[in-house]
């Protein structure tokens, strides 16, 4: 999992079985003002778990796309709280992948989610 957006910024735990997990320890710099982990921040930990869930079932040249990405606050999260992923449905498809999960606090739910990639060939990707 290689990201310039990332590197440096975010840190995940990766479980490599299928579906992959994801897991994160809530740190104070990832929170707003009122000591709660920000939106943006859990919007991002959605993007990347499951643009990388989706991923490794794709041929090696895949380049992938996000088109559509929901999020529901359902939960909140506090420095020092370990969050985890779980996809509930995963589809691959031959042109858009979808993804719908949550990330869980405690087995709680803090974000659903659902994701749609667009699949590019490398070609398509340098184009953009």
């Amino acid at each position: 999992m290689r990201s310039p957006f990332l590197d440096g910024r975010i840190e995940l735990w990766v479980d490599e079985g299928r579906p992959r997990r994801f897991g994160i320890r809530v740190q104070p710099h990832h929170c707003n003002g009122r000591g709660l982990a920000h939106g943006g921040f859990l919007s991002t930990l959605v993007d990347v778990a499951a643009g990388y869930t989706l991923a490794p079932l794709l041929p090696a040249s895949a380049v992938l796309v996000t088109t559509s990405l929901r999020t529901e606050f359902v939960g909140a999260a506090r420095a020092g709280d370990w969050l985890e992923s779980r996809v509930d449905r995963l589809r691959p498809g031959r042109r858009l992948g979808v993804v719908a999960g949550a990330w869980l606090r405690a087995g709680e739910e803090v974000v659903v989610f659902s994701a749609s990639f667009l699949r590019l060939d490398a070609d398509a990707a340098e184009a953009i």
